[in-house]
């Protein structure tokens, strides 16, 4: 299974940005590849954007320490988090890179991840 968890207060809306759409497509090729994938959204319960994409897996999550609850591969979307993974996660970018100083906290956080 590959989770791609995304960022933390927001639900995951059809036609409000780029990330969106990009993780829905990614979504859409690795379950046309017959490639176990879902969303996870934390924090928002079945109001978290999945009626805007009927045809991908959510899965919400109350809060952020669920993350390590994960099997399989976990992948940030846009922001990579404290949390504990199973095994080594990765971090998709599709935004603006972050300001300098957000840059060294997010370092900070990847250096962490086991």
């Amino acid at each position: 299974m590959i989770s791609f968890v995304w960022p933390v207060g927001l639900p995951m809306l059809a036609g409000t940005g780029g990330s969106e759409t990009f993780t829905a497509g990614q979504v859409r090729e690795l379950l046309r590849r017959s490639i176990k994938t879902q969303v996870v959204t934390i924090g928002h319960g079945i109001q978290d954007g999945r009626d805007d994409f009927p045809d991908i897996p959510f899965l919400a999550l109350k809060s952020q320490e669920e993350i390590r609850n994960l099997s399989g591969t976990v992948v940030f979307v846009n922001k990579p988090y404290a949390s504990k993974t199973k095994n080594k996660a990765a971090v998709i970018l599709h935004c603006v890179t972050p300001e300098l100083e957000e840059q060294q906290e997010l370092k900070t956080v990847l250096r962490a991840k086991p």
